[in-house]
């Protein structure tokens, strides 16, 4: 086993501890309207995504919401993570002569969607439009970005892959639901050249302090009476007793009862003290992040089609997740097709949403309006990239999905105040009703947690970029005209 897969089967045995630890056993009996007395949390040292410290909320098995960040003996990143089941819709599965295979199947994924903190960047915005228009080689060796491309100049980074300290962690709760509030600030953080010339020895050398001031909430309600879709799938048989997804078609959808676990952490950014090069005509600040949506299929889901065959049926429903923005031109679509974008894409709508055509997984939302040394500044957002993966996870299955390259620009001063969101949504222990009147719960599959934990290495910048020359796709690929706003419920399920 080399050393990677080693690092894998670690960190799988430690989110397998974690889960087992906040497992709350589902009760037969008829659910409250408000389950937010379900919620659980956990604490402290943790091996999670390279390790440090975590925090982490839970309900039930199917929906895990929390926040790992780096320690004075395990420094590490700030990863936003969450980890919940989606169902998908219920299959009815067809063969060619029209014969019932299966009724009523449970279109069930679990997906993680993270987001990781990487790096602070100093350029000069030669060209004033507020984005940075860069990409970044990969270092095969070494499974990390290497090199920074750009026309306009870069001097220098700072590293978010540090120590950060964590205040103490203060609980309130109130008719809307859960709080927790609590602050990581990482100090003292050291320059590192990207431009040959770049003076790193500037002011006193160091970003004196990068704080995340946390406002985490969370709350659980019953609901009845929401619907998802139906499909009829029609497989055919092949060769050696294959089964093939032929194709499907929509039908009426199936009323649904289920629980709805809501997340949601608010995370006031200040940026203190970056001394910027003297040789820097147009100043500014990139705060690069990651993100990562991935899907995991617990084995043994479906008994008729294999995974690659269930995955092709997701994929055809549209299901299996994407990242959605909005440019000036129309809506952005990014998925495990788009690979580079021929330039930096600035986001014209100060959000980027995560799922898939019926079931949202969740928000990475901020104010355009920030505040540099007490004056009001307008902050940009630019996408430069979106890989595809697929990594062997647990039972022959695998963890797959893709990761995003994005950043955040400010205006330079010495004191940078930002809030951003985080938040994720989804519908678990969802049952339906029977033509016959029983009520058909979805399974639980814990086990499949052990693959899911993959994606920590990916977040880590396994997968984000490729060698230098990767191909890019073209407009047509990735964007499409701009759309109405979905209401608030039907961005996760539509609701009657």
């Amino acid at each position: 086993m080399d050393l990677k897969n080693t690092k894998i089967a670690g960190m799988a045995l430690a989110l397998m501890m974690l889960i087992g630890a906040l497992v709350v056993p589902a009760s037969a009996e008829a659910a409250p309207a408000d389950l937010t007395e379900q919620l659980t949390t956990e604490d402290g040292s943790t091996d999670l995504l390279g390790g440090g410290d975590h925090f982490f909320v839970r309900f039930g098995e199917d929906s895990a919401f929390g926040i790992v960040w780096g320690t004075e003996e395990n420094p590490n990143n700030v990863y936003f993570v969450s980890i919940v089941a989606r169902y998908l819709g219920v299959a009815q599965f067809y063969n060619n002569q029209g014969e019932l295979l299966r009724a009523n199947h449970s279109c069930k994924v679990y997906t993680m969607y993270a987001v990781k903190l990487d790096n602070v960047l100093e350029f000069n915005d030669l060209n004033q439009n507020g984005v940075l228009g860069y990409m970044r080689t990969y270092n095969e060796e070494a499974n990390a970005y290497s090199d920074y491309i750009s026309i306009e100049p870069i001097y220098k980074m700072a590293s978010l892959k540090t120590a950060w300290n964590a205040s103490e962690i203060i609980f309130t709760e109130d008719e809307d639901g859960k709080h927790w509030d609590f602050d990581l600030t990482a100090s003292e953080i050291p320059y590192r050249a990207i431009r040959e010339n770049a003076d790193v020895d500037v002011g006193d050398g160091v970003l004196n302090e990068f704080k995340l001031s946390f406002h985490l909430d969370a709350s659980a309600m019953h609901v009845d009476n929401a619907s998802i879709p139906q499909w009829r799938v029609t497989v055919n048989h092949g060769p050696l007793g294959a089964t093939w997804f032929t194709g499907l078609q929509r039908m009426e959808n199936r009323e649904v009862s289920g629980d709805v676990p809501r997340y949601q952490v608010k995370w006031d950014k200040e940026i203190v003290g970056w001394d910027f090069d003297a040789n820097n005509t147009n100043p500014m600040l990139l705060v690069e992040f990651e993100t990562i949506l991935g899907n995991y299929i617990p084995p043994f889901v479906n008994a008729v089609l294999n995974e690659l065959q269930y995955r092709l049926m997701l994929l055809a429903t549209n299901q299996l997740g994407y990242m959605e923005m909005q440019s000036e031109t129309g809506q952005v679509m990014l998925n495990q097709s788009t690979g580079g974008l021929p330039s930096a894409k600035e986001v014209a709508s100060p959000r980027l949403s995560f799922g898939g055509e019926w079931s949202k997984v969740g928000r990475l939302e901020w104010v355009t309006n920030i505040t540099v040394d007490g004056e009001p500044q307008q902050a940009r957002a630019q996408v430069m990239a979106a890989y595809a993966f697929m990594i062997a996870a647990h039972n022959g299955m695998t963890f797959a999905g893709f990761a995003s390259l994005c950043g955040i620009t400010y205006a330079a001063g010495a004191a940078i105040v930002h809030d951003p969101t985080y938040s994720a949504e989804s519908m678990v222990n969802v049952s339906y009703v029977l033509d016959d009147g029983d009520q058909a719960p979805f399974p639980f599959w814990l086990l499949m947690m052990a693959g899911v934990v993959v994606g920590a290495v990916l977040i880590s910048a396994l997968i984000l970029a490729r060698r230098q020359g990767s191909g890019s796709r073209s407009k047509d690929s990735y964007e499409r005209p701009a759309s109405e706003e979905k209401s608030e419920w039907s961005e996760y399920y539509e609701k009657k």
